[in-house]
């Protein structure tokens, strides 16, 4: 397991053994306390201990608050203050570590194994009903050869998705903690239960000057936060009103980090990334990411992000990490804004529209935002007549645009974005921050009227243009929104010989797959013909006909395969039930 995850922490690692049935370790990315900060930490006794990975951003002023309570500190790192605080106010505690974070904290009795309250960090659980394990990735989990089956929920949720939500994952005996969520073990007894959940949206009147006061000052707060530690720290620059918002307060602030943007030959933002960079004097660094490498990063980035995610932006993520990486050790990113203050256009599209916040309403967001609630490939049968999962939070909000924003904030933010960019970032060492999700922000939006977020006249994220309005330049401003845009369909028709080598390779999946759709789809789009299914990928979040789609297509002609379709999935079957050990 510690080779597995060696990638999370080059810096060090520990293993301790508290008792006969408890094995504990960590591998440490050194941020804070690099002298001293080593690994478990422990209270004044020794009868607490932790092992971490993450930041708590509000350490110093907790320390400051334990300390004149009587509690005694051994080294100046911010995980230490996990034990302090659980010894002077338990597992309430939690919900007072502002940062991201995954942990596990034990006494003789008990373990504790506690995700941050919005679920930046990863944290997966495995239970088989003898053994327990725990990690940051699957991989550490794969790697202790403990025995894993199929999940076909978790496949479902991908592929009508294209990433796995909370708690489910590919393996029925893996398990994701949910953001604001501890397992609790004592004994063979274990539980999940809550500790901080999102506050319910409460719309409270508020003058527009009063918000964007109080939104300035938030944000000022977080950023400030967020530049803790003692290595180099750079900034994600897209172009957009975001990240130029951070770049902005950093500049405000007198602070000058590296910046670091990437695009593509045939499309990137790096007009408006130059402007910023030039604006603040940023030491700003550019990289295109040129054909010739989609697939050799695409194969990269599979093996990165540890459970499947299909994010195309995972891949320039991958080749921007590398960089980074060089130059520096955290970076900050503007990831958040959007599900946070209404910066998508499916909000705008599924508010007039005139659905309810009930089922029909919740299907026509999904596919609004390019997710299938239906997959003719999955030979799983209907779908659960349970419904979708997360309906509670989508019908539970006062207005249609807060149950949209509260359905992203507990699925698509920590399941897909957060889990891209951890996975991402910590393949290369480096550490993400984002200053938009600091909790007690979020939580005050949930008060701001859904009318300061997407405006009738069609203006979003109102409230963050309405503060940075004068302060950032006017190109920058007054841009459409673009998205990070990925020439998927470049990278796709580069990607031949990848399906060949999927399409004839057996599988686990086969017995949720229909190998004979997943055939046709591959040979019906790389003939150019019914190409409905992908070009939701094409254009991001931008709509596109299937007919313009498809008139950009190349005639491709041959089928990519040229074996009989009908024999194939039996052939399949037949090679993975004859093999003594299928791959996983």
């Amino acid at each position: 397991m510690e080779q597995a995850i060696r990638h999370r922490g080059p810096n060090g690692s520990a293993f301790v053994s508290p008792d006969v049935a408890r094995q504990f370790f960590n591998v440490r990315l050194a941020i804070v306390d690099i002298a001293g900060g080593d690994q478990p930490l422990y209270n004044e006794d020794g009868s607490l201990g932790v092992v971490f990975n993450g930041e708590i951003y509000n350490h110093a002023e907790l320390r400051d608050e334990l300390t004149a309570r009587g509690h005694v500190f051994k080294t100046k790192t911010d995980g230490e203050v996990i034990v302090h605080l659980f010894e002077a106010e338990g597992t309430a505690g939690f919900a007072r570590l502002e940062g991201m974070f995954a942990f596990c904290l034990w006494n003789g009795e008990q373990t504790w194994l506690v995700r941050d309250k919005i679920g930046i960090k990863p944290l997966y659980v495995y239970e088989d009903g003898e053994r327990l394990a725990f990690c940051s990735e699957v991989r550490g989990l794969q790697a202790t050869g403990l025995p894993m089956s199929i999940d076909a929920d978790g496949v479902r949720d991908y592929l009508v998705y294209r990433y796995i939500r909370a708690p489910l994952t590919l393996f029925k005996q893996v398990r994701k903690v949910p953001p604001g969520h501890m397992v609790v073990i004592r004994g063979s007894s274990i539980r999940t239960e809550a500790y901080w959940e999102l506050p319910t949206f409460v719309p409270t009147p508020i003058g527009v000057d009063e918000a964007v006061e109080q939104l300035e000052q938030m944000l000022r707060r977080s950023i400030r936060g967020q530049l803790m530690g003692e290595v180099p720290i750079g900034v994600l620059l897209s172009g957009g009103i975001d990240s130029s918002t951070v770049a902005w307060f950093l500049n405000d602030e007198g602070v000058r980090l590296k910046a670091f943007s990437i695009g593509f030959e045939s499309v990137n933002e790096f007009e408006y990334s130059r402007q910023i960079a030039k604006a603040y004097g940023l030491d700003y660094r550019e990289l295109v990411l040129s054909k010739s490498e989609f697939i050799p990063y695409l194969e990269r980035d599979i093996a990165a992000i540890d459970e499947p995610i299909a994010d195309p932006a995972c891949i320039p993520l991958y080749k921007l990490a590398e960089e980074i990486r060089r130059h520096v050790t955290v970076v900050l990113s503007g990831e958040g804004a959007d599900e946070m203050m209404g910066g998508y256009w499916q909000y705008d599209r599924v508010l007039t529209s005139g659905v309810s916040r009930d089922a029909t309403g919740l299907d026509r967001f999904l596919r609004e935002s390019s997710y299938f609630t239906d997959n003719p490939r999955l030979m799983l049968g209907p779908q659960d007549e349970r419904g979708d999962r997360f309906l509670p939070y989508f019908s539970g909000a006062p207005d249609l645009l807060s149950s949209m924003l509260a359905y992203d904030q507990k699925t698509w933010l920590p399941d897909n974005l957060m889990m891209k960019a951890d996975k991402i970032l910590m393949a290369q060492s480096l550490e993400g921050r984002f200053p938009f999700l600091d909790s007690r922000l979020m939580s005050w939006l949930t008060t701001v009227p859904s009318a300061l977020k997407l405006t009738p006249e069609k203006k979003t994220k109102f409230l963050l243009r309405k503060l940075m309005n004068g302060k950032l330049p006017d190109g920058v401003m007054n841009r459409p929104k673009m998205g990070f845009t990925v020439p998927i369909r470049e990278v796709l028709l580069d990607a031949r010989g990848l399906a060949q080598d999927v399409i004839n390779s057996f599988s686990p999946l086969d017995d949720c797959l229909d190998h004979l759709a997943v055939v046709r789809l591959f040979n019906d789009w790389f003939e150019g013909r019914n190409t409905e299914d992908l070009k939701v990928l094409y254009g991001g979040f931008r709509q596109m006909s299937t007919e313009s789609f498809q008139s950009e297509l190349p005639s491709l002609g041959k089928p990519l395969l040229s074996q009989s379709v009908d024999d194939s999935r039996h052939s399949r079957r037949a090679q993975r039930d004859s093999a003594s050990k299928p791959s996983r």
